[in-house]
């Protein structure tokens, strides 16, 4: 049962994501994230036995209230209430246990010492990410720890290549399976080879955000030109139709929140350097909004990392065949002075143009200055086309950072929510 597998993929990304943000007990936390992966690691290798084994919904549920619990550790207020206690510790070591009581359902447990190398490498990959988080030409200089380079190469054995499913900007998509789970394989075309040092640099990276919820998973790269992804249960946004207003509204707030983590890394890692401003996509589009199942409903994934780079990077050449037809998410300054968090920022306007219209955008709309607004003719609410404006300003200093973009988002999700809501 793949979704067993998915469930508890989704949780584990939830935790470790929970473990970055809380503001103290920080190693007690990560730490518990890291076992919480580890255990992950066994479901996936089925050593915790068949996915079909009806006794997995316990997993499940042992994931389920550590999340809840880490959850509520990321708001400070709940630290000033327990930190005294030690409450918080005492807590991880619950779950802690919890997970090992899964961990003793491998039927040849590695020895302690196989154990340890392994969580000591988790430990390494984690460090190491974090530190390369503003540079990917810096995850694939040859001073990085292997274990890091070995994280981000996908072993043809395990890859199953099916159908054509659709193109991306340096090739052509395909279904498949990696380790038994359905994935995306995105083909680099050898008439990008030269870029291909590029593209890895994006892709590994990309494996860096994958701590965060609505950014899908990057399995790494395979045979030096094949990228896997996660796939996902709807594929991409520009070709689902969404006629839900709410839930426009709940997608967008979603992606904003994901870009705002991609943007504010350089500001939340101490490892960070401080000249590091942030992770810039620099292709937001609905074509790279994959669509999954949630709670909740539509689950938006941010895929398509080839072209990721921090902040200030100038834009490269694109394969002359795609640069047409992207342009159209690109801010005016973009092709002057490079891109940065802003230039993402107003491609997310463009986005929240095709999510309310359910429509690409024309050449000649983004180009016009308040065209593409009009065109909108606040089709959910006169806030998220006053938002959607704002994020559209032809300088760049005019445009609101991603945090404000989720504020205001949420503001509108919570006014919908509450007009959807039956009276009692």
């Amino acid at each position: 049962m793949a979704d067993i597998a998915n469930t508890v993929a989704g949780l584990v990304t939830s935790i470790a994501l929970s473990a970055s943000r809380v503001k103290t007990n920080k190693l007690t936390c990560q730490q518990l994230a890291l076992e919480c992966k580890w255990v992950y690691k066994r479901l996936e290798k089925k050593e915790l036995g068949p996915l079909a084994d009806p006794a997995l919904n316990g997993l499940v549920e042992t994931l389920e209230a550590c999340k809840k619990d880490m959850t509520k550790m990321e708001g400070s207020g709940y630290f000033v209430r327990w930190l005294r206690s030690g409450t918080i510790e005492a807590i991880c070591n619950v779950h802690m246990q919890s997970i090992e009581r899964w961990l003793s359902r491998i039927p040849q447990k590695p020895s302690k010492d196989e154990l340890d190398k392994d969580k000591k490498e988790d430990k390494l990959y984690e460090k190491e990410v974090s530190k390369n988080l503003y540079g990917a030409t810096r995850i694939l200089d040859s001073r990085v720890p292997s274990v890091l380079l070995e994280r981000a190469i996908v072993n043809p054995d395990d890859l199953v290549i099916g159908q054509e499913v659709g193109s991306f900007l340096y090739g052509t998509i395909y279904s498949g399976t990696f380790m038994n789970q359905p994935v995306l394989i995105r083909k680099v075309s050898d008439d990008y080879a030269d870029g291909l040092k590029h593209i890895r640099a994006g892709v590994i990276l990309g494996r860096c955000l994958m701590n965060c919820m609505n950014i899908a998973q990057v399995h790494g790269i395979c045979k030096g030109n094949m990228i896997v992804t996660q796939a996902s249960t709807h594929g991409p946004l520009s070709r689902h139709l969404i006629t839900d207003t709410l839930q426009k509204v709940v997608i967008a707030r979603k992606i904003a929140d994901a870009m705002m983590f991609m943007h504010e890394l350089g500001e939340s890692d101490s490892t960070v350097k401080r000249s590091f401003t942030g992770i810039v996509h620099r292709d937001i589009r609905a074509a790279n909004i994959l669509l999954d199942d949630g709670p909740d409903g539509l689950e938006p994934k941010i895929t398509g990392f080839e072209s990721c780079k921090e902040d200030g990077s100038l834009t490269r050449d694109y394969p002359i065949s795609v640069l047409e037809d992207i342009t159209r998410w690109w801010s005016p300054e973009r092709t002057i002075s490079g891109t940065s968090i802003k230039s993402d920022v107003f491609a997310f306007g463009v986005l929240m143009y095709e999510i309310s219209t359910g429509m690409e955008p024309e050449r000649d709309l983004v180009a016009k200055e308040g065209a593409l607004v009009a065109a909108e003719k606040g089709q959910i609410c006169i806030e998220y086309t006053a938002l959607m404006a704002k994020c559209l300003q032809a300088h760049h200093d005019a445009r609101p950072t991603m945090s404000k973009i989720v504020d205001e988002l949420q503001e509108i999700e919570r006014i919908f929510g509450a007009a959807h809501r039956p009276e009692p």
